[in-house]
């Protein structure tokens, strides 16, 4: 005898409701750029508003004079370092919920595309404004980069080369070249010119004195700037890897696994 057609019905759902539960095929969603830029400028308007914040605090404690300039530069450095680690972990958190990342991978990756947007758009204004700065910092750890600067004190006849290792302003020039202090700039072209003077008859032997004492002075500031220059590239590398690193727990904050599940 056949089964009525709803009694078959009524099987057919019990069957469907207490049958195995397995995930749907997703699609997966394609990286959104307006995501990224929206979190790019949401950082960066919170990184503005934390470092107006940091000045109206410090400014309001400062007050006329500020007893111990250094602290207060620290402290300065510090949270403008902690407001761009902020920024960067809220800027990869909304790209990745704007992007609508459902795995934290798709979410890391969203930060990590802040997290460039960001150093590119660092790069640029430091190209831009503060390109001489870094090309000095980094031309005192190269003596030949150094002598450069310095060669043309040795040319000309001895009495020339005299006259301008006595020339007050070459202390200057020497000084904003080596990162020399301005009395021991002073001291060492004092000495080089004494000993142009002894060669003074002698011109290949005035000029030889002249290019030994100034490549004396750029391997001695080359020496001294080393070690500073060695720390602050692990410095910055440290730097990065950690801004990179809050850029991408953002990003995986943000994710939002998406449950989708059928009955089969």
């Amino acid at each position: 005898m056949a089964m009525p057609e709803e009694e078959l019905r009524r099987i057919e759902r019990v069957r469907i409701a207490t049958g195995p539960i397995v995930p749907a095929a997703v699609e997966v969603a394609r990286m959104s750029w307006g995501a990224v830029w929206s979190g790019f400028f949401v950082g960066l308007g919170i990184l503005t508003l934390l470092g107006a914040l940091g000045m109206a605090v410090g400014t309001t404690m400062a007050g006329p004079g500020v007893a111990d300039p250094q602290a207060f530069g620290a402290r300065a450095g510090l949270w403008t370092i902690v407001s761009a680690l902020i920024a960067l972990f809220t800027g990869g958190m909304v790209a990745s919920r704007m992007g609508l990342a459902d795995t934290r991978g798709a979410g890391a990756v969203y930060g990590m595309l802040v997290w460039v947007l960001a150093l590119a758009s660092l790069l640029a204004i430091a190209t831009a404004g503060f390109s001489a700065g870094a090309g000095g910092l980094f031309a005192r750890t190269s003596m030949r980069a150094v002598v450069g600067d310095l060669s043309s004190l040795a040319a000309g006849d001895p009495d020339e080369i005299i006259a301008r290792l006595d020339d007050p302003r070459t202390v200057d020039v020497v000084v904003s070249a080596t990162g020399m202090p301005r009395d021991d700039a002073g001291a060492e072209l004092a000495a080089i010119s004494f000993r142009v003077k002894a060669a003074r008859n002698d011109l290949a032997r005035a000029r030889a004195e002249a290019r030994a004492g100034l490549e004396e002075i750029a391997s001695r500031a080359a020496a001294r700037a080393e070690p500073y220059v060695r720390t602050a590239s692990w410095a910055l590398f440290g730097g990065l890897v950690v801004s990179l690193v809050v850029a991408l727990l953002g990003g995986t904050a943000g994710a939002r696994p998406v449950a989708a599940r059928v009955p089969v």
